[in-house]
């Protein structure tokens, strides 16, 4: 059958239909009407088992915890105070959760599991953490706040995304979670009128991704390296009717 487990508590944020699981609890972000406002809730399957993990943001205050990721034994989420936003991580003992890192005004977005370590981007800078230590890789193009990251995909032990330079345009970026080997893949848009690549998963330990321009639509598999990046499929296209 099914019943509700614990009355009053209602599932906030614009995540209020996101569960995560995590050491055999679910987490959401809820709201029981006690005045804490959207905070990180945990739940058992129990009445007493349902609770509050913290008063991420308090003063009744909502911090409206989203973003939920799990790496390895460690919960992550991402809230706001309003004008900053705060990365968080809980190992799931109540009343623990840890500000892992607070970027002013910019939002924290793109939460990646890789390699037993988490990547998360604010603008267009790539950042890892262990939950301890947490470094910027790298500011994709300096001084900008405008070109995101995008398609944020983890395939063996390396993270994919597509990120424009400001020299290059949107391309296909590889992370191993150090400067050095963070960098662009391959230019492979050369046409005025193609679109950004579009990167739809990993495939027997490369990533797959997909480019149009004027005249191709075009699929690519790559293992992070400019000569291991090739086309395996394309159909002629003819977008502008000319």
């Amino acid at each position: 059958g099914t019943s509700e487990i614990r009355a009053g508590i209602e599932m906030c944020s614009n995540e209020r239909t996101k569960l995560v699981s995590f050491n055999d609890k679910v987490y959401f972000a809820g709201d029981d009407g006690t005045g804490a406002g959207c905070e990180l809730y945990e739940s058992n399957g129990t009445v007493a088992g349902t609770k509050i993990v913290g008063d991420l943001k308090p003063g009744g205050g909502n911090s409206e915890p989203k973003q939920f990721t799990v790496v390895g034994d460690k919960l992550y989420c991402v809230t706001t105070d309003g004008i900053d936003h705060i990365l968080w991580m809980s190992d799931g003992t109540t009343g623990n959760a840890t500000k892992v890192k607070t970027i002013p005004i910019h939002h924290i977005y793109a939460l990646t599991k890789s390699n037993d370590k988490l990547y998360f981007s604010s603008n267009d800078e790539l950042w890892i953490t262990d939950g301890t230590i947490t470094t910027m890789i790298k500011d994709i193009n300096p001084g900008v706040y405008t070109h995101m990251l995008h398609g944020h995909t983890a395939v063996d032990n390396k993270l994919y995304f597509t990120a424009d330079d400001g020299t290059h345009g949107r391309e296909l970026w590889v992370s191993d979670g150090t400067v050095d080997g963070t960098k662009m893949v391959s230019e492979i848009q050369d046409d005025n009128y193609a679109d950004y690549p579009v990167i739809y998963g990993g495939l027997n330990g490369k990533v797959v991704f997909h480019t149009m321009d004027s005249s191709l639509a075009k699929m690519w598999v790559s293992d992070g390296e400019a000569t291991g990046t090739t086309v395996i499929a394309e159909e002629s296209v003819n977008r502008y009717g000319e």
